[in-house]
């Protein structure tokens, strides 16, 4: 039910002041503002609604919200999360075919003609899913799937089923973060 009031709220606030919504375990690698009226997919089948960029008051946004209540089922927590997201932007698809464009880095924008929503691959939001075996990752790995992303999401799976992982995503990040010049 927490979460179902989450993903509400952000719809509603994203949609009412347009902007950035980033949930507070994403950690931004690179300036977000070379996106406009985006989502990324978390992995190869689902949408995730942990990062929307959006201008106000965006028809998307709109068309998301009045699909809340056919939605809901307090039962599943991502049924106003990924569930919602990835079947609308498919809708939105069927409804509008040239209105939506699966990307994979932003610099592509300025090529392709007015669509109202870009869908970016895993690698430039999500490089590592919420599926990811964490006994298998290393700092040469986190290195090489960042490289190129603008984001990483730290899933809760990353911090609950490996100490050796969660400690090395946490020092991973301090080096990183203390290694990138602030501009105020």
């Amino acid at each position: 039910m927490k979460y179902h009031l989450a993903d509400s709220a952000r719809l509603a606030l994203v949609y009412k002041h347009g902007g950035i919504y980033v949930d507070t375990d994403i950690i931004l690698l690179r300036p977000l503002s070379v996106f406009e009226n985006s989502v990324g997919f978390q992995d190869e089948d689902f949408i995730n609604n942990a990062i929307l960029i959006f201008e106000e008051k965006h028809a998307f946004i709109y068309f998301m919200m009045g699909q809340v209540s056919n939605y809901y089922n307090p039962r599943l927590a991502n049924a106003l999360g990924p569930r919602l997201i990835t079947d609308c932007v498919t809708a939105w698809w069927k409804l509008r075919p040239n209105n939506v464009a699966r990307l994979d880095h932003p610099a592509i924008i300025e090529k392709i003609l007015p669509i109202t929503v870009f869908a970016y691959s895993p690698s430039v939001f999500y490089p590592i899913g919420y599926m990811f075996d964490m006994n298998k990752i290393n700092e040469t790995f986190l290195a090489t799937v960042t490289k190129d992303a603008f984001t990483f999401h730290v899933w809760s799976s990353m911090l609950e089923k490996s100490f050796g992982a969660k400690n090395l995503v946490i020092n991973f990040f301090q080096k990183y973060i203390s290694e990138q010049k602030l501009i105020a």
